[in-house]
């Protein structure tokens, strides 16, 4: 019988005795939402091929539960994918599938068992027989029960040995307990194993045990791994790294190139790795070292094959690997004919499989064959159908722990959709990807494609080579999804664990795909914590496939059937703030999207003539009483709907009592506010609940949206129907709602609205990290916007950076100066140099004005780059921008400027490169998104042209060196200031606020100012990876070590944890170094406060803090935003409630509350500091700033009162400068604010430039709620700008009186707090004003 024909009555066999595991689907497959009730019974859960997976050697765990989620069917009102009602509503998606499933200490990370994994032969196993010790560590799990069942095998069979073995996973030795119980093992073992040891502080905590021991180990087999664990491998005479001479002394060069091309900063442009090569340079020589002589070969060889069989994975293979290794090194052990093992016995290294499949293909015409004629027929698979192409790891096939990959195959299939699996053993997983699921011009034969590895399509733990990925998949256009398994975390651990996915899961393999252009990080198995098998998560897995399936069908449905919803926000909530989007003009973006759908073939009905009539009809409800919203209502949900499709409607009822509520509510009804426009529908996101209830801010640590926010997706979902959504503009709630950090759960509420629906996210560029929580939080593929120009753009340091003199240097020259000496002046105070500064500025934007004058159209735009011809600037007599230098007195020579200038125009044609909409129309159909970085386009030119799926950056690249050569003048100049203000004395403690974004933008001079401060150097390990650090000698430093209190923000949290823990070390080790009190203030004040708080003195050096998992603000902006009457004393209460929480280097991973902690570091604080990043965003342009801004707290909780100094960095020049708080208020206030050409343009733009003017008033009033930082005559003079002046204040009342009366109330606030002294007739004028704006929002008009 053919293989073929008996794959098919496998499949059949398995298929009636089981039920049908697969079930046909109509090849053009409707939009998949959750199901209702009845389409959920249609294809029962317990009809899922229980039998082939058993055949397959596939995971059984789950499928006794089946019938019980069977019976309970009819209780539930729906589903997500095959997720019932019951295990949507159980804490973070807990389902009986999970029942029993074993695991470490709750909420923690990957807990030692290695009880389970010891086994030990038995007495009588013992007689007469050689006993050998075998201990290993491994990255992963999956080679754990091929270990166990291999010692066991060798013990029950006879023979000359029998064997102890005794296995850790490599995170379990973080903990001082299990690594304490390593080397207890270590001392008597006779083997030593380990493989993929990659994560540097493991690696040398493991080489610190091996090492001691390696002498009287018989045998020590160190698989790709770290190059200080490569060269602990011993095996007789072989040594990988120190082999010369002889036969094998080409062998030992080539793998020593291999390893330095690996480690270079240049990476190879193949993009393999040193595992990859390692393999193919060991491929052939088992059989060519057979017939060399000398020990070298044969040990060699051994090496080679012991390899080989670790690669293959099976319990026979490692059973040959530790007979065969036993019987060559283990002394005593002499009657094992190590020639008559079995050879290795391996999968191909790459290749096609699917779970029935009689064998592994290596074509992908022989696979379709198999497919299409066999399997396809039986399954009742349509040719047509969609494909989903999956990626894999040859481990999980070899080991047989391929579960979680079977499931994932079958939930495909059961919805219908055709499956290509392809794997390879190395990690460049880009080959068989262009080999097998490729057309031949590189474009994907499938429909979308799913990593299911979790690694960056080329590399893995130890390196990336995310450009040659890029090409990779630019070329293969279709979506690409990456998806977690837990590797460091049993399913229990993740389960309770509030951040979710372990912190160097997330750089590994949540960072470094997104650089690739991955979306959608979700979580599709656990690890059993006593077997070590991977568990595929069925709610997970259904969530998986169906997202992905909903990709695949955006390239296969008309753009006339394809529904999209556009959700616009409003916060704070008021009518006068709906369409709010940091540096984006909403509707007038909206109306230009909805032209081109139109164009592109989507039903778009009835498109209004201009962005405000647009923007109109989303405001106006004709039909709207005085008394509800006027925003315009698109649908009435009846409590009854709500309740019957919304799967977790019952469980907001803790925080909102029963629905409908009192918010997005007429009493009755629940309203979703919006209009349809055909198939387009523009709804306007609920808020997140919490605006104007002071006490729910002051005490919301976990919650829920409320009802209305759930009833607004629920209708996209269900009612509207959209195949897609597009969150518009920087930013909504939906991914800052509570939830896990990273890796939710089914019961994570980002999860639960976002359901299954793809997520098209427009963000602003500069803003990479907050776009990065959308990203892993609310499944978002983001599209990067531009942000407004910055006006000092040749004043930035980055083209020297890249070899290109900048125009403040080259005009200095002329003038005989060098530009670092006349910064220095200015800074001091020096007035020719602080003339001669202003006069660069102006001359250098003039320059980059003439350089943009030369490209723009008659209507004010630059459409395309005019480039300056040499010929042409010839006749002219030079180019124009030095023409402009020479009006205001600066002959440069032309020969000087050409290159910055050349640079400056290439960045202007990205600048004005039409992307963004170009980009949304390959989303909504179906292909890939050209991944970018965000942050500031003049830092870093790659963010341009946006338009891209932006990302952040590896978190373990910094801080880079040139960060911390930035960092070093920051330090100093910061220093220097302090001690000119404090009489030549130093801060002893200083609060430092670290932001996710700053971070990105700098690649980590926070992070790097931070180290400096207390005296420590960042040091890369031997991957090139920042993440080991060292103190400076005192005696080098050349000054006391500063104490500091590190304040991060939730998004920084979120990226940078491990760079937490960085900084912790640091501090950490600070505290303990031996050094005089009056040279080490950390030291000094981490000693006063264990004897305070009777701890001990590492615990009390606890500086870095930040909020609770899923918390993203101390809530004060938010208070402040919304006008809540909140007093000081409870906002700062608030801040120091909801920041208080600490991370541990000792614990990584979880944030521990600390608040007493955090209140006496606070206490002993002199100074608060932040940094500024970015010409573009600066303090009175978001609220952040202020909300974490520490300073009235650390005065209210000093002993003597005494109001700390405060200090702003501003780097985003060459010339770093170090000013107070109140002086950068007050220079914001007059470049914003009081400038003119603010507000005027702000005028001209109507409706949301009127907003932006009463925002921007609102943030700077938080300075003064925060830190009493700004001046009177700020208040004074806004007040005579936008109240005073009628003209003004009429245009502003015309266009947006909701944003005027907002206005208005802050000034009155501010008067009423003791922040602005002012006359009474300013304060009547303010009363008249705001009277006349509730006149205007009430239609009432007594000049008629």
């Amino acid at each position: 019988m053919s293989g073929q024909n008996q794959a098919s009555l496998m499949a059949s066999a398995a298929m009636t005795e089981a039920g049908l595991a697969f079930v046909a689907q109509p090849s053009s497959m409707p939009q998949i939402r959750r199901p209702t009730h009845s389409s959920a019974q249609s294809r029962p859960e317990g009809s899922n091929g229980s039998l082939s997976q058993a055949a397959m050697g596939g995971s059984l765990l789950g499928l006794t539960a089946m019938s019980r989620r069977q019976k309970r069917a009819k209780r539930a009102g729906l589903r997500v994918a095959t997720a019932d009602v019951k295990t949507l509503n159980a804490p973070d998606g807990e389902d009986e599938m999970m029942a029993g499933v074993s695991g470490g200490a709750m909420g923690g990370y990957t807990q030692s068992n290695v009880a389970s994994r010891r086994v030990v032969p038995t007495e009588a196993q013992q007689k007469g027989r050689k006993y050998v010790k075998v201990v290993y560590v491994v990255l992963e799990s999956q080679y754990q029960s091929a270990m166990t069942t291999a010692i066991k095998q060798i013990n029950k069979t006879p023979g000359p040995v029998c064997m102890e073995c005794v296995g850790y996973l490599l995170e379990e030795i973080r903990s001082e307990a299990s690594e304490a119980e390593l080397a207890k093992d270590m001392q008597d073992a006779n083997i030593f194993i380990c493989s993929l040891i990659f994560v540097q502080e493991l690696a040398e905590k493991l080489v610190k045990i091996v090492e001691p021991c390696r002498d009287q180990l018989d045998a020590c087999l160190c698989f790709p791994s770290m190059p200080e664990v490569m060269k602990q491998n011993k095996l007789g005479t072989f040594d990988l790294t120190q082999i010369a001479g002889g036969p094998l002394g080409n062998f030992a060069q080539q793998v020593k190139d291999l390893r330095q091309k690996s480690l270079s900063k240049s990476k190879p442009t193949t993009g393999g790795n040193f595992q990859d090569s390692l393999l193919k340079l060991v491929r052939t020589l088992p059989k060519v070292l057979k017939f060399l002589p000398g020990d070298q070969a044969k040990d060699a060889r051994t090496f080679v094959l012991s390899l080989q069989h670790w690669l293959g994975g099976t319990p026979e293979n490692l059973e040959a690997m530790l007979l065969r290794v036993a019987g060559g090194y283990v002394k005593g052990v002499e009657e094992i004919d190590t020639e008559s093992l079995m050879d290795p016995v391996v999968l191909p290294d790459m290749g096609i499989w699917h779970p029935l499949a009689p064998q592994i293909f290596d074509t992908m015409a022989d696979y379709r064959e198999w497919y299409d004629k066999v399997h396809c027929p039986a399954a009742g698979l349509a040719v047509d159908a969609p494909t989903i192409g999956l990626v894999l790891q040859k481990s999980h096939i070899a080991t047989k722990d391929d579960g979680h990959y079977v499931g994932m195959v079958q939930e495909l299939e059961r919805r219908g959709a055709r499956v290509a699996c392809t794997y390879t053993g190395g990690l460049d997983f880009s080959v068989p990807v262009q080999d097998f699921l490729s057309l031949p011009s590189g474009e994907g034969a499938v429909d979308a494609l799913v990593n299911l590895t979790g690694f960056s399509l080329v590399g893995g733990p130890a390196s990336q080579d995310a450009k040659k990925a890029k090409e990779v998949l630019m070329r293969f256009n279709r979506p690409y999804l990456v998806s977690v398994p837990l590797v460091f975390q049993s399913f229990t651990e993740w389960q309770n664990s509030q951040l979710g996915l372990h912190p160097v899961q997330v750089a590994l393999q949540v960072s470094l795909p997104e650089i690739d252009g991955a979306i959608e990080p979700l979580i599709f198995s656990g690890r059993d914590g006593t077997s070590g098998r991977s568990i595929p998560m069925q709610d997970r897995i259904s969530s998986l496939a169906t997202r992905s399936l909903n990709w695949a069908n955006l390239r296969r449905k008309p753009n006339s059937e394809k529904k999209l919803s556009i959700c616009v926000f409003q916060f704070p909530p008021d009518k006068g703030n709906v369409g709010t989007a940091a540096y984006l003009d909403v509707f007038g973006s909206i109306h230009a999207v909805m032209k081109e759908l139109k164009s592109q073939g989507y039903t778009v009905d009835d498109i209004p003539e201009d962005a405000q009539g647009l923007q109109k009809s989303i405001l106006e409800d004709p039909e709207a009483s005085m008394s509800m919203s006027d925003l315009n209502v698109a649908y009435r949900m009846s409590v009854n709907e709500y309740e019957t499709l919304c799967p977790f409607a019952h469980d907001l009822r803790e925080n909102w009592g029963p629905p409908p509520g009192e918010l997005n509510t007429d009493g009755q009804d629940m309203l979703i506010y919006g209009k349809q426009f055909g198939n387009v529908f523009i709804g306007v996101q609920p808020t997140f609940g919490y605006e104007g209830d002071p006490m729910r801010l002051l005490f919301a640590k976990s919650a829920s949206p409320h009802h209305g926010f759930a009833a607004f997706y629920t209708y996209l979902e269900f009612i509207f129907k959209a195949d897609a959504l597009l969150h518009f503009g920087t930013h909504g709630s939906l991914e800052f709602m509570p939830g896990k950090q990273v890796g939710m759960s089914g019961g994570c509420y980002p999860d639960r609205l976002i359901s299954v629906l793809p997520n098209i996210y427009y963000y602003a560029a500069n803003n990479p990290s907050e776009a990065t929580i959308a990203k892993r939080r609310s499944y978002a593929s983001t599209i990067s916007y531009l942000t407004p120009p910055a006006e000092n753009a040749g004043l930035y340091k980055a083209p020297e950076e890249m070899g290109i003199r900048s125009l403040p240097r080259i005009i200095a020259e002329t003038q005989g100066k060098d530009i670092e000496a006349v910064y220095k002046g200015n800074n001091e105070g020096n007035l020719e140099d602080v003339a001669l500064i202003q006069q660069i500025t102006e001359a250098s934007r003039k320059a980059v004005g003439a350089l943009v004058a030369q490209s723009t159209n008659e209507e004010g735009r630059v459409s395309e780059v005019n480039p300056f011809g040499d010929i042409f600037n010839f006749f002219m007599g030079g180019s124009p921008y030095k023409k402009a230098l020479e009006e205001v007195g600066f002959d440069c020579p032309d020969d000087q400027l050409k290159p910055l200038f050349e640079y400056l125009q290439v960045c202007l044609g990205e600048v004005v490169r039409n992307n963004e909409v170009p980009s949304l129309i390959k989303a909504l159909d179906g292909n890939f998104i050209e991944p970018g970085p965000g942050g500031d386009p003049i830092r870093n030119p790659d963010v341009l042209p946006t338009g891209k799926n932006m990302h952040a950056l590896d978190p373990n690249s910094i801080p880079t060196k040139a960060a911390c050569d930035v960092a070093l003048v920051v330090v100093e100049r910061l220093l220097d200031s302090l001690k000119e203000q404090q009489g030549g004395e130093l801060p002893e403690s200083i609060a430092f606020t670290l932001w996710g974004t700053d971070n990105i933008k700098t690649y980590g001079e926070s992070l790097a100012q931070v180290l400096a401060l207390v005296g420590a150097r960042p040091v890369p390990d031997s991957l090139g990876r920042v993440n080991k650090v060292q103190l400076i000698p005192l005696e080098q430093l050349g000054r006391p070590r500063i104490d500091v209190v590190c304040n991060c923000s939730g998004v920084f949290r979120d990226l940078f944890i491990n760079q937490m823990n960085l900084l912790d070390r640091a501090i950490k080790e600070a505290a303990e170094a031996d050094e005089p009190l009056e040279m080490n203030f950390v030291r000094k004040h981490a000693m006063e406060q264990a004897e305070e708080l009777n701890i001990s003195l590492r615990q009390a050096a606890t500086r870095v803090f930040s909020n609770a998992a899923g918390s993203y603000s101390a809530n004060v902006g938010i208070a402040i935003e919304n006008g809540a009457k909140v007093d000081e004393d409870q906002l700062q209460e608030q801040f120091v409630t909801r920041k208080g929480f600490a991370l541990s280097s000792d614990a990584p991973g979880e944030l521990q509350e600390a608040s007493s902690l955090f209140k006496s570091a606070l206490q002993k604080v002199d100074v608060t500091f932040q940094n500024l990043d970015s010409s573009e965003i600066s303090l009175t342009d978001v609220s952040h700033y202020f909300d974490n801004d520490p300073t009235k707290v650390v005065s209210n909780l000093r002993k003597d009162g005494k109001k700390p100094a405060s200090l702003i960095a501003d780097t985003t020049t060459a010339n770093a400068q170090v000013r107070s708080l109140s002086a950068q208020v007050r220079l914001d206030s007059r470049t914003k604010l009081l400038n003119p050409k603010f507000y005027e343009a702000n005028l001209k733009g109507g409706y949301e430039g009127v907003r932006e003017i009463s925002k921007r008033m609102r943030f700077t009033f938080g300075w003064s709620t925060t830190a009493d930082a700004v001046d009177n005559f700020v208040y004074e003079d806004c007040n005579t700008t936008y109240i005073q002046d009628e003209e003004i204040k009429n245009k502003m009342l015309e266009a947006n009186p909701d944003a005027l009366r907002d206005m208005v109330e802050t000034f009155l606030e501010a008067n009423a707090k003791g922040y602005w002294d002012t006359s009474e007739d300013n304060l009547e004028k303010l009363k008249e004003v705001y009277q006349e704006c509730e006149d205007r929002i009430e239609g009432v008009d007594f000049t008629a």
